[in-house]
């Protein structure tokens, strides 16, 4: 080996005679000699020229000494595992948090705490041995997930989170007491819920001419066949099959009004945030019938055109659809106000490439002006002479709440789009 190459490719070092000197006193290491070398400015130290090199001189303790600082200062419960899954060192969190449990402790398997469910449910438990597995294999660089746990008798969420290192050819995992943002989510979304409560009652109250138009319809139509059921009664003999025709006239009447109240109570019944899988296209095509009636009295069509096996997208069945409602209100609003010839709103569905689906509701009014684009989601901000300005606020909210996002925008050749972005992982997924 060359002078240059023993001094990380520096020739500052050496005296042209192939002989390696310190970089503070000069002097040519002897033989054998120990040196210090600094990475940082590729230069060597004889030990007592360089301070702190008494430790420096003992690599594998000065490495020891280093990680074991490192882990101190991470943040959480951390243990280092081998390629095997064996736990080869922890922090002092990670030890207080095992305390007698021999399955946590160093020397133990971590995989095999994994395999026999840990402080996990079953089912994340495997899901992380085999996420843990993949890791350490190299096929997979990370993992992140989040359950409950008990501890000390208290119900806590805890959130687990593995990196592959590389370099070592084991992982780093750490663990983290989550609780608190748990409950500060769960807080953020009872307010969510309530704020959207409040603005249900609104949204029937803006509807409540085209509720009470769709509503009369099969009541007439039941008033209609019940005076025509009585004339046939009347009749002598009676003419029982056109009875008979009335009578089923009157139920399917009935079920109709019975199915316009049981939207609205769906609507309007405050309820907690319940996180389901989401049949998207069906609860379009439901909020589409539930404001149907208030787009034919102000002579707009709607075109839904819904993308085939869309993923399933998670959410609030009641919260997304009062989002939908108010973007579809808000459409008919601006294509009845619009100068387009024909008054016209297209709805779609598309499947994203980034673990998400795409809601788009495309009305033909006159856009969205340039100055207002940046406000448009601000409390209280509207452009109705009659509107709160508390509808588009709300759904972002309400969007964003479910980890997604809510865009808006002016099509170049006329009118406004909004595109309601919905996450396909389940929840907690990472």
């Amino acid at each position: 080996m060359t002078p240059s190459a023993l001094c990380g490719g520096s020739d500052a070092h050496w005296n042209g005679n192939l002989e390696v000197f310190c970089a503070q006193c000069k002097h040519a290491f002897e033989g054998t000699e120990h040196a210090v070398y600094v990475a940082l400015s590729r230069s060597l130290f004889h030990p007592a020229c360089y301070p702190g090199a008494a430790s420096a001189t003992r690599p594998d303790e000065s490495s020891a000494s280093i990680l074991e600082a490192v882990l101190a200062a991470l943040p959480g419960e951390t243990a280092i595992i081998n390629g095997a899954g064996t736990i080869v060192q922890v922090n002092e969190a990670w030890a207080t948090a095992a305390g007698s449990d021999r399955t946590l402790a160093t020397g133990a398997n971590f995989l095999e705490a994994c395999r026999l469910g840990l402080d996990m449910p079953a089912d994340v438990a495997r899901d992380v041995h085999a996420a843990i597995d993949s890791i350490l294999g190299g096929a997979r660089g990370e993992l992140a997930v989040e359950y409950p746990a008990s501890r000390h008798g208290q119900r806590r969420w805890l959130e687990v989170r593995v990196r592959h290192l590389a370099r070592l050819g084991g992982a780093v995992v750490m663990r983290f007491d989550v609780s608190a943002r748990r409950q500060a989510q769960a807080a953020i979304q009872r307010h969510v819920s309530h704020i959207a409560h409040l603005d249900r009652i609104g949204a029937m109250g803006q509807l409540a001419s085209s509720i009470a138009h769709e509503l009369n319809q099969p009541l007439t139509a039941i008033l209609s066949n019940a005076q025509a059921a009585i004339r046939l009664l009347a009749a002598a003999p009676p003419d029982l099959a056109e009875l008979r025709d009335s009578l089923v006239d009157i139920i399917s009447d009935d079920q109709r009004a019975a199915e316009v109240i049981r939207r609205m109570r769906q609507l309007l019944k405050k309820t907690g945030f319940n996180r389901v899988p989401l049949a998207l296209n069906d609860l379009i095509a439901k909020t589409i019938a539930l404001v149907a009636n208030d787009a034919l009295l102000h002579a707009v069509s709607i075109e839904f055109t819904p993308a085939p096996a869309l993923p399933v997208a998670h959410g609030d069945v009641v919260q997304i659809q009062q989002v939908l409602l108010n973007l579809l209100s808000n459409a008919i609003a601006a294509s009845a106000a619009g100068r387009a010839a024909v008054r016209k709103i297209s709805v779609g569905t598309t499947a994203l490439e980034a673990a998400a689906v795409e809601v788009v509701v495309h009305d033909s009014g006159d856009g969205i002006a340039e100055s207002d684009l940046d406000r448009l989601f601000e409390p209280f901000f509207t452009t109705k002479s009659d509107g709160l300005g508390v509808g588009l606020a709300i759904s972002r909210m309400i969007v964003e709440a479910h980890g997604g996002r809510l865009l808006a925008e002016n099509d170049p050749i006329g009118g406004a789009i909004f595109r309601v972005h919905l996450r396909t992982e389940p929840p907690d997924a990472r």
